[in-house]
């Protein structure tokens, strides 16, 4: 290993903070919080609660309603960077360690969502990837959010309104003076407004918000408005036309349009996407990192089976799974340089646990080699499998 070669650890990682946590032999199998009453039973009570209060399975409250489960798993391209630093650097690098560092940020981390029924799912709006809970929601986005985009409108008639008033409601974002609702039209107007202005509220939510005027200079100015008549096409599909917003919501409601609508019952998003998906979802995600404890378990035996798919070398030492890209090999069939036989002998007869290659390179053993020459046959002897080195800079025989 040259002087400008030496180890890349995870803490190269782009937006990592790794920080290896040697000599604790905690593993998510077996840790626990000791009772300083040495009171057993009570500790395990009280570890089934805290899991029942912040379990996400599939019985749990905030997930109850709408049916779903959710699933952490670490981000494949976080995988990918770290599988990639391994077999760069042969370097072996605790399980655990590797999924504390993913586990420290939720931008590494992606989340699963399935309906436990397949009549249930979740509905998504394939130009926009905006998801929703239900078919009329997911709708009234597209109209009243992003109606200009999908729906036409071509003007069939104008009129104004002659019949006399007792008062006028005007619109408190767009200042627009409306007929009272006795006028025979009046829905047809109100809903074409709040297409034409990008209002998506509930109508009866709507209605309460606007403004009641009787003064004679709102009575005349609703004299002085021009309504109009719309028709109404789907910019995808021309066939359908309507002559009322109300029309067109129904149709798309009843007869859902496959061509900017899907199903899903199984997702996967990432944190950053949050944005995208409905309460429900957004409330259950941040439920579950409550306790990361629980999901961080899911975490850990994700990485496990997918560095084992990857064909990495799992192996045990004290107590702990290491992942390295290399497989350990004997060396008895080998035959070595005077530099790396030096090293092998160094190594195998040393009693520091653990021993830093810092210390093997200045022994008095290697003086007659440079640093440079050591580091070459160090980093050879690794990236074949005769040593291991981990991330603290330490080293060992297989």
């Amino acid at each position: 290993m040259s002087n400008n070669e030496e180890k890349v650890d995870l803490t190269s990682l782009d937006g990592f903070s790794l920080k290896p946590d040697w000599g604790k032999g905690t593993n998510y199998k077996s840790a626990t919080t000791k009772s300083s009453s040495g009171n057993k039973k009570k500790d395990k009570s009280k570890r089934i609660s805290k899991t029942k209060k912040y379990s996400y399975k599939k019985d749990d409250d905030f997930s109850k309603k709408e049916k779903f489960t959710v699933s952490v798993r670490p981000k494949t391209e976080v995988i990918d960077l770290i599988k990639q630093k391994i077999r760069t650097t042969g370097i072996s690098y605790s399980l655990k360690e590797i999924c504390d560092t993913i586990c420290e940020k939720r931008d590494r981390l992606t989340f699963h969502i399935e309906y436990l029924n397949e009549k249930d799912s979740l509905i998504v709006n394939k130009d926009t990837g905006k998801y929703y809970l239900h078919y009329q929601e997911a709708v009234e986005d597209l109209i009243y959010n992003h109606g200009k985009e999908y729906i036409s409108t071509c003007v069939l008639s104008e009129y104004e309104i002659t019949h006399p008033v007792n008062y006028v409601l005007k619109c408190p974002l767009s200042g627009k003076i409306l007929p009272p609702p006795n006028i025979h039209n009046f829905e047809d107007i109100v809903h074409s407004h709040m297409f034409e202005i990008g209002i998506n509220k509930k109508y009866s939510n709507y209605l309460e918000s606007l403004i009641k005027l009787d003064d004679i200079e709102a009575l005349d100015a609703l004299k002085n408005e021009t309504f109009k008549n719309f028709e109404y096409k789907f910019v995808k599909n021309k066939d359908m036309v309507f002559d009322s917003i109300q029309k067109l919501k129904n149709s798309l409601i009843t007869e859902f349009d496959n061509h900017s609508f899907a199903k899903k019952t199984k997702l996967m998003l990432k944190y950053d996407e949050l944005q995208n998906f409905p309460v429900a979802i957004k409330r259950a995600i941040e439920q579950i990192m409550v306790n990361k404890r629980l999901w961080s378990r899911e975490v850990f035996m994700a990485c496990l089976v997918l560095f084992r798919k990857s064909k990495f070398t799992l192996y045990k030492k004290n107590k702990e799974t290491y992942i390295s890209a290399c497989k350990a090999k004997s060396l008895e069939s080998i035959k070595l340089n005077k530099i790396a036989e030096s090293i092998i002998e160094f190594v195998s007869g040393s009693t520091a646990a653990p021993l830093m290659i810092k210390e093997m390179i200045s022994h008095e053993s290697f003086k007659a080699h440079s640093r440079k020459e050591i580091l070459v046959e160090l980093k050879w002897l690794v990236k074949e499998g005769y040593l291991r080195e981990f991330s603290n800079s330490s080293i060992s025989i297989p």
